[in-house]
């Protein structure tokens, strides 16, 4: 997922909206985007597609379905022959279609970012005091104001997932450097409003973040997932922010001399994040970081391997294809790890022979003694 910032001027939804237009106009209609699509069922043509993406056109039934059976998972942009970005036209369709998006949706961002209602605010500070009772050990980083330090640790709204915040402040401390954290819904990356063509709201979470990094005066800033990544990285290209953004894998790959040398007797698959597609630096240290302690599997990158969480299952076939999923991993490994939490909490709830695993726990195994 590519966001064209051609002018700092205009607005996110407005620097979208230019370049989706532009798009619209250099699509050659080769159909080589729905060809590769795991979604499209041949109910419209392409053209279609365009016609009803246009500003002020109507959007057919089917194309209405599509938009929000959408995975946003990117396989069609690699494979445009004019390099154009049919997930951000997506996006733009569900901009669109904001005010009749399904319930599914809606209740994903209901607590999430700037309260636009007097029950959102209320529902949200209910669950940041619910989640702040519930986990003390971690209340301190809930909804917090960052702290002046060199690394900026941002977790986002995962600073409300528990066990993986505890194994994420347990390596940070190992590594030695000294880091701030902020997360929380009230520090949303904006990214989740993004993919469903909140556009508006996605600017003002952006905003907020990047005025609490700055805040915070840090050089590096280390992401808790690679929506966040990506969404950071978005901040800083409008900003023309010099400062270095890292998942929290490429973190540890800068550090991984202060980590034991363990090497697994077993395989592990590294499951291929969509997220990566904006970043190879990413991809690649994820390879290195499942090289460092065992033998790194890649399976086939034909296939689709998106987790499906954002399309919110509205198609309600994500646990069919999720049980499918695993099953072709464990053909080549009874381990597979996602370097993506999304996919993580995603895939980890069902009952497989494959084990889930987070890409963190190899180093956070290795500093415990512990293996997989």
């Amino acid at each position: 997922m590519i966001v064209m910032i051609k002018n700092t001027h205009q607005s996110l939804r407005e620097s979208i909206s230019t370049q989706v237009q532009q798009e619209l106009v250099d699509c050659t209609e080769c159909n080589n985007c729905l060809t590769v699509c795991p979604v499209y069922d041949s109910s419209f043509s392409i053209n279609e597609l365009n016609t009803a993406t246009q500003p002020d056109s109507e959007v057919p039934a089917s194309i209405q379905r599509f938009t929000f059976a959408c995975l946003q998972c990117g396989y069609c942009v690699p494979a445009c022959p004019v390099h154009l970005h049919r997930d951000v036209m997506i996006q733009y369709l569900r901009y669109k279609l904001r005010l009749n998006k399904p319930w599914r949706y809606k209740r994903y961002l209901f607590i999430r970012g700037k309260p636009t209602s007097f029950l959102k605010k209320i529902m949200q500070q209910c669950f940041v005091w619910y989640k702040k009772m519930l986990y003390p050990k971690h209340a301190r980083f809930m909804e917090n104001t960052p702290t002046k330090a060199e690394v900026l640790f941002y977790p986002g709204c995962y600073v409300y997932s528990p066990k993986t915040m505890e194994k994420t402040i347990a390596l940070l401390d190992h590594v030695g450097e000294t880091y701030s954290v902020l997360g929380g819904v009230h520090h949303c990356c904006g990214m989740p409003h993004l993919l469903q063509g909140e556009f508006d709201q996605a600017e003002h979470c952006m905003n907020q973040v990047y005025q609490q990094i700055q805040r915070s005066n840090a050089h590096t800033v280390v992401t808790g997932c690679l929506e966040c990544y990506q969404a950071v990285q978005l901040m800083f290209k409008q900003k023309n922010d010099p400062r270095r953004i890292l998942t929290m894998v490429e973190y540890l790959m800068n550090h991984k001399h202060a980590f034991p040398t363990v090497r697994l007797d077993h395989p592990i698959a590294l499951l291929p994040s969509c997220r990566y597609k904006d970043s190879s630096k990413a991809q690649e240290a994820a390879v290195a970081a499942v090289e460092q302690f065992s033998t790194c599997v890649h399976p086939d990158p034909k296939l689709n391997w998106c987790c499906r969480k954002w399309n919110h299952d509205v198609t309600h076939t994500n646990k069919a294809y999720h049980q499918q999923l695993l099953s072709a991993i464990g053909d080549q490994s009874k381990i597979v790890a996602c370097d993506c939490l999304t996919c993580y909490e995603t895939l980890n709830y069902l009952p497989s022979a494959v084990q889930v695993i987070e890409l963190i726990d190899l180093f956070y195994n290795a500093i415990q003694g512990e293996k997989p």
